[in-house]
């Protein structure tokens, strides 16, 4: 037996009976937040110390958005990753010595007791 799907169209505002209409809303919305969104920060920090600041600036992003995309999410966090391995990998973290450690990891808010 052959199935068919009819879908009902309004002539007033046929976008609103299928959903479009607050789809496209959602669209313009996010798109008008990812204008400015600030992950080039991240991506082109050359130095440790330049890392908090621009996460703090994508979290301040992060804050405008509701509900927060999980895509969005696990993508900052890879270029994250990315970012963290490529400076890091130049050091050799255990010959550094422990004021250049203490200066890191004052950048990032750990304590050391």
């Amino acid at each position: 037996m052959p199935y068919s799907v009819q879908v009902s169209m309004s002539t007033a505002e046929p976008c609103c009976v299928i959903g479009l209409k607050p789809a496209l809303t959602k669209v313009a919305d996010y798109n008008r937040i990812m204008k400015d969104f600030p992950v080039n920060d991240l991506l082109s920090a050359t130095e440790l110390e330049e890392i908090p600041s621009a996460l703090v600036a994508i979290f301040l992003q992060f804050s405008k958005i509701y509900p927060l995309p999980q895509a969005l999410l696990q993508a900052v966090c890879r270029d994250f990753s990315s970012v963290m391995l490529t400076l890091l990998g130049t050091r050799r973290l255990m010959q550094i010595s422990f004021d250049d450690f203490e200066k890191v990891s004052i950048c990032f808010g750990v304590t050391h007791f």
